[in-house]
């Protein structure tokens, strides 16, 4: 049995406002190093179809509920990185003319032996 170190790698806050197309980027954290992670967070946004995740160019998970309800990202997600990838938590659907998205994401790397950790 191996003991699992973690430790918070990089943290992000965005929003966007009125008029925001589907795609867009709301939180970006960029390629954080190769290893395994935690992902996790909060987001909401004014339309029920809200927001999604997505690690490279692959939507991972999606977060939907009804208009402007805050949506709590738990439990965290966990995915294996390869270094080169960025996390991306973007529209779903198109903000409109009074709407707006805003999103918080954490990643915490797991390290499997101390020689990994890295904080």
């Amino acid at each position: 049995m191996s003991n699992i170190i973690s430790c918070l790698v990089d943290s992000a806050y965005g929003k966007v406002g009125i008029n925001i197309g589907v795609g867009v980027p709301v939180v970006t954290i960029s390629a954080p190093p190769a290893g395994r992670y935690k992902i996790w967070g909060m987001c909401r946004h004014a339309i029920d179809d809200g927001l999604r995740l997505k690690i490279g160019s692959t939507v991972k998970a999606t977060f939907a509920g009804p208009g402007l309800t805050q949506l709590v990202i738990n439990p965290p997600l966990v995915y294996q990185l390869n270094g080169t990838e960025d996390i991306i938590l973007e529209t779903n659907a198109a903000t409109g003319l009074t709407g707006l998205a805003a999103g918080t994401l954490f990643i915490q790397r797991q390290c499997e032996h101390l020689s990994e950790h890295i904080c």
